[in-house]
């Protein structure tokens, strides 16, 4: 049954302005990939052109599917390197994606849910965003899940930059890219300066944490990174819950149940057109919510296992012509149990498991100096998939296997005729097995309004197919299977302002707009919970950030953003806050020592209840001292102060017996890397 910002500022521009002059608004990125699925060999056409341009806007590679500045890109970009990632101490991928403009991370005690611009639906498991390592999708068929915590794919050493492209990605990407496509790009062995790196953590809560990278580019242009990291805590011993009173509920404690560990490798080598890499992550992590009902003193325990090689090709076919293909295998394993007592005590488990093949190919031809076309297919084909429930009481309960292929054509022009405007045209096809074909257009019209402000009009169309869970699980009292599911089917229209200010700041401000139909939603069937199509959702808000970088390392960004969604009976969905503000700043405090600091406000949140939660003000402060002693760095990081105060609606009645889930309280972590 799975289911005071203005004075910081303030200073930091001071600390800044008295030690360098301002420059561009932002880090500049690395020679980027060519594509998503991309070594970082330039692409053709693209390469030189884009180191000029390095040092006014950062290079992104997902927006269009090849290299192109941020303010040239179809889409709200945003572009989080590794000196960020270091710098904030970001641990996983909820890390760096939780104060980023328009989002918010919230947690059911067992998995990380992302909403985005106000939206979220708890329990789904992140499937309206697509995360994609090096331009590899992540999304599985059973669960259609994207993960953000220790069990996200790569070790966090391992990122090179993460891309954020806000928006429907469907027409490049197909299924999940309703609202983000996110694209980590892993480092190469020629970014390990010398040979190697090590770090070791440790931490109140009994939390340690071990990491090692190895890489290498040989003279023959061989490049191979290895990294390999191990984590675990025991997490809070006393998880209390105040308004919760009753011997059932163990008197509002759930103890010693908030153990987490995990394990992640990572591989890529690389030789000539051909990239290799090879994944493997296990996690291991306590029922700390009780969540699926689960009886207080045995909450239970969930694992998972998931594996992936995949093989790219990227071949230049000549200076304005290029031919990328990717093939992959992978593989995910989930196993949870848990504790129940009526009509008495007994022990549920739940399990899944699925192995599946994914190709694409796409050819991107600079046909000439005003215009560029990219045309490509898609697949994924299942190889095996299994849900299996059981239980000590009543013996087998699920067992189902059901299968879903699908394929897809795409193709996007973008055409310049003048250097102010650039015309962007996109469409998908999908044809999903169980499915009628999905087409997703995609429009958008970008001017450059002088040398220091850009306007975007965009357009797009983006889906989310059911998956297998939604579709087919079925548990006798509580889940109801529903094969004529429908896909939904979101439009968003938005348009974007961006200026560069003459003293190096940075300014974004937007306007959304999405409307989806046949949303996919929780209800109810026969006493049971159901995923149904319930009708149409919309959404409208605005966004605003500001951001500076200085030359000697310090930096600052704000940004909010206020909306609303609704449903067709003008009601408020739960878990969808109509305000989030967010601070991220860092300065240099002596010599090669930073102080760095992000806090995110995140507005009421409605629960099922119809009560509202408290306002949140979820912060870390992290203190890193660069080179110490021959290229060691010493880190210290205290992360989630104010987190036990923070009250989030739980994901449903049918989850959490309690209204109301805690976030952990504040942990303090001391890290160590050594360079060699």
């Amino acid at each position: 049954m799975r289911r005071s910002c203005f004075s910081l500022t303030v200073v930091i521009a001071a600390l800044a302005g008295a030690t360098t002059v301002a420059f561009s608004q932002t880090v500049p990125a690395s020679q980027p990939a060519p594509s998503p699925a991309a070594t970082s060999k330039p692409s053709a056409g693209s390469g030189n052109d884009l180191l000029v341009f390095e040092d006014i806007a950062p290079v992104v590679v997902s927006a269009a599917r090849h290299a192109q500045r941020t303010d040239e890109a179809a889409a709200s970009v945003t572009v989080v390197t590794a000196e960020e990632i270091n710098l904030f101490g970001y641990r996983n991928l909820s890390d760096i994606l939780r104060a980023q403009r328009g989002f918010y991370i919230t947690s059911d005690g067992l998995n990380s849910f992302l909403g985005v611009r106000g939206f979220m639906r708890p329990g789904e498991w992140n499937a309206r965003i697509l995360v994609m390592i090096d331009g590899r999708p992540t999304r599985e068929p059973i669960f259609g899940q994207t993960h953000l915590d220790q069990d996200m794919i790569v070790p966090v050493e391992m990122i090179k930059r993460v891309e954020i492209i806000r928006g429907p990605g469907s027409a490049l990407y197909g299924s999940n890219a309703v609202f983000a496509v996110i694209n980590i790009i892993t480092r190469d062995g020629a970014d390990v300066k010398n040979w190697g790196e090590l770090k070791t953590q440790g931490g109140n809560k009994e939390t340690a944490r071990g990491e090692a990278v190895f890489g290498k580019k040989f003279n023959n242009g061989l490049d191979i990174l290895i990294g390999a990291s191990r984590f675990s805590s025991q997490g809070d011993d006393d998880i209390r819950y105040f308004d919760v009173h009753d011997a059932d509920r163990n008197y509002g404690h759930i103890r010693d149940s908030d153990y987490e560990g995990a394990g992640a490798a990572f591989l890529k080598m690389t030789y000539q057109e051909f990239t290799l890499e090879a994944d493997f992550n296990k996690r291991d992590k306590s029922n700390r919510a009780a969540t699926y009902l689960a009886s207080w003193l045995d909450p239970g325990r969930m694992a998972e296992i998931r594996d992936d090689v995949s093989l790219k090709w990227d071949h230049n076919v000549n200076s304005d012509q290029s031919l990328h293909a990717l093939v992959y295998y992978s593989h995910y394993s989930y196993r949870q149990y848990w504790g129940l007592t009526d009509p008495e005590p007994y022990t549920y488990w739940s399990t899944a498991q699925s192995h599946w093949l994914g190709e694409d190919i796409h050819y991107d031809w600079k046909t000439s100096q005003k215009n560029r076309l990219i045309f490509g297919a898609e697949g994924m084909q299942t190889l095996s998939t299994q849900q299996r429930d059981f239980d000590t009481l009543n013996g087998a309960i699920l067992d189902v296997d059901p299968s879903v292929n699908w394929w897809a054509l795409y193709a996007q022009d973008e055409y310049s005729p003048t250097k102010w405007l650039t015309l962007v045209a996109g469409l998908r096809m999908d044809k999903i097995q169980r499915f009628d074909p999905l087409f997703d257009p995609r429009a958008a019209a970008i001017f450059k309004l002088g040398n220091s402000d850009t306007l975007k009009a965009l357009y797009g169309r983006a889906f989310r197919a059911p998956n297998l869970y939604e579709m087919f699980y079925s548990s006798p009292g509580t889940n109801s299977p529903n094969p004529d599911l429908k896909p939904e089917i979101n439009d968003t229209y938005e348009v974007l302002w961006g200026h560069d200010f003459k003293n190096g700041w940075h300014s974004e401000t937007g306007y959304y707009l999405w409307r989806m139909t046949d949303a996919m939603g929780d209800g109810v069937k026969e006493n049971a919970l159901q995923t149904q199509n319930v009708g149409t959702m919309w959404a409208h808000g605005v966004e605003g950030e500001v951001q500076k970088n200085w030359a000697n390392g310090a930096r600052v960004r704000v940004s909010g953003s206020l909306g609303r969604a609704y449903d067709q009976n003008n009601d408020r969905p739960t878990h969808s806050p109509d305000a989030l503000l967010s601070l991220a700043g860092a300065v240099p405090v002596y010599k090669r020592t930073f102080l760095a600091l992000e806090t995110q406000l995140v507005g009421p949140q409605l629960a099922d209840t119809g009560d509202k939660s408290n306002i949140t003000y979820i912060t870390n402060i992290v203190l890193t001292s660069k080179n110490v002693w021959r290229g060691m760095d010493v880190q210290v990081g205290l992360y989630n102060l104010f987190g036990e105060t923070a009250l989030i609606p739980r994901t449903s009645v049918w989850d959490q017996s309690q209204p109301w889930l805690r976030e952990p309280g504040p942990l303090l972590m001391l890290s160590v890397t050594y360079r060699f």
